[in-house]
């Protein structure tokens, strides 16, 4: 089973999943993102790497949750 909680603080590695369908033209609902770390001096927004296009995008942290063990 997965377990999976809200992004409150990112790290760097961190693996997350994209839960919202409207965050870019293509929708990455459901996609496996793994955080390269954070845009600006907020942290609301990141950069990260989709698993399943291998490509990077920006992110706000709302729109993902943690994977965790």
């Amino acid at each position: 089973m997965i377990k999976t909680r809200e992004v409150k603080h990112i790290r760097t590695g961190m693996l997350c999943r994209v839960i919202k369908d409207d965050t870019h033209l293509t929708s990455q609902y459901n996609d496996y993102i793994v955080i390269k770390g954070p845009l600006g001096p907020t942290g609301y927004f990141v950069e990260g790497v989709n698993l399943k296009t291998l490509k990077n995008h920006h992110y706000a942290i709302d729109d993902l949750e943690e994977i965790y063990v």
